[in-house]
């Protein structure tokens, strides 16, 4: 910083701050700050007069969302937070507004915790709690099985995300990495016999004692809007703009930025290391000085798109891991099919009312995803699934093989035992053509192929 003149240190950092809606799509950048490193001193001074012309303008700030560097956990206990590395003492998540003494709440970015959580996990693992010990491994463990048993057990897990070194960016692979699916495929395999956290718990507190105040004014809260992702768009805009030049220098910087102040138009893709999660739209400069008298100004981003941030030897005989994703399967193949079967007693015979009450482990990983909405596939349905899994393991991986020769392969499987429990009713026939037992076979094996 300084006044262009007398500078000694050429800028390598910005510092921006930018203000977003709670309620309506706007957001907008108010200031920015070029410097080559910030204490946490100057940090709060800043932050405090940005705080100050907002109140001066009529504008209630409730919340200031930052990553959770440590200079920015200092800048907050300087301003009357207490943010402790201590579980076991209690977080003040909120500070006085520097004008009014209201509470000014404070929460660390989700995307950026998820990052160093995963991070963290990678590089210190393993990590010791009280019920046992946390480790990187498991998840390695986890995607060695998935990959030799060619399927995933209702997760996203792949090398990208074990091997994540070119991929730090990517907020999509760290959340996938620390998501309940994976989570549940853990539990599951260690079940089988298979085998940084502080700001979230700032976020917890916050939200918890933000939201009860908010919706005593307001009648909802939209908790995207707490997220760093607007200010990750206006960054990715300045690249864009700039012939995708991660590092503009300081003058690059502010040319760009009174660019985009005077028509905020950069369109985000939906890829990339952050996307939009909705319509918030950016003010210009236009917009925040006279809504009513502004004259159309076009975009000089209009057409610059912002990418905001990439013979078979599979088993045939099938591992618990593999049986488990055939049986979850089978639920999303049953439910498509219900969707077009018409007969009640085929209907039922696809389903059953709940997991086996004698534990069967084919069905673990249902019963740990199932919040209530899941389909459970009766054993006649997983038994055909299975069958038609083993004829595409079974085919060259240089050609994937036909619908009907899977359909046919599996019909001579089964044979004619009654898989469906039909009784009676499997003689009836649907169009006076094939009865209802064929019927049900040639519906499954093509979805599950």
């Amino acid at each position: 910083m300084g006044d262009g003149n007398n500078e000694t240190d050429v800028a390598t950092e910005a510092l921006v701050f930018m203000v977003v809606g709670l309620q309506g799509h706007w957001k907008a950048p108010i200031a920015y700050y070029l410097t080559k490193s910030l204490s946490p001193e100057t940090q709060r001074v800043l932050l405090s007069h940005a705080l100050e012309e907002l109140h001066a303008r009529g504008i209630r700030v409730v919340s200031v969302t930052m990553d959770g560097h440590a200079s920015n956990v200092s800048m907050c206990n300087q301003l009357g937070c207490e943010l402790k590395g201590n579980p076991q003492e209690p977080l003040k998540t909120s500070f006085p507004h520097p004008s009014t003494g209201d509470k000014v709440f404070v929460m660390m970015d989700a995307c950026h915790m998820l990052k160093l959580a995963r991070n963290m996990l990678q590089a210190y693992s393993p990590i010791a709690t009280t019920t046992g010990q946390i480790k990187w491994r498991f998840i390695n463990h986890l995607n060695d099985v998935q990959k030799k048993d060619g399927l995933h057990a209702a997760n996203k897990i792949t090398d990208k995300h074990v091997y994540f070194e070119n991929h730090k960016m990517r907020v999509s692979l760290a959340a996938q990495t620390l998501s309940r699916s994976v989570s549940v495929a853990l539990r599951t395999m260690r079940d089988l016999r298979y085998l940084s956290v502080i700001g979230f718990v700032i976020n917890i507190d916050t939200l918890m004692l933000m939201i009860p105040e908010l919706l005593q004014v307001q009648r909802y809260v939209l908790t995207y809007r707490f997220s760093q992702d607007h200010l990750e768009l206006l960054f990715n805009s300045i690249r864009a703009s700039g012939g995708w030049n991660n590092n503009p220098s300081a003058r690059q910087f502010q040319a760009i930025f009174r660019r985009l102040m005077v028509r905020c138009g950069v369109s985000p893709s939906e890829t990339g290391n952050v996307a939009a999660q909705d319509h918030t739209v950016s003010l210009s400069a236009v917009e925040m000085s006279s809504a009513e008298t502004a004259e159309e100004h076009p975009s000089p981003f209009a057409n610059i798109s912002a990418v905001v941030s990439d013979h078979s030897y599979l088993p045939t005989r099938f591992g618990g891991l593999v049986e488990n994703a055939l049986v979850y399967i089978a639920g999303f193949v049953v439910r498509q099919i219900l969707r077009k079967l018409s007969c009640d007693v085929c209907r039922a015979s696809l389903v059953r009312d709940a997991v086996p009450s004698s534990f069967d482990e084919s069905y673990h990983l249902l019963a740990l995803k199932n919040n209530g909405g899941l389909v459970i596939p009766s054993k006649g349905t997983v038994k055909v699934l299975r069958a038609a899994e083993r004829v595409i393991r079974q085919a060259s991986t240089r050609q994937a093989p036909k619908v009907s020769t899977v359909t046919y392969i599996v019909r001579e499987e089964i044979g004619t035992e009654d898989v469906f429990q039909l009784g009676e009713h499997i003689e009836e026939t649907q169009f006076g053509i094939d009865n209802h037992y064929s019927n049900l076979l040639s519906l499954l094996a093509p979805l599950a192929s």
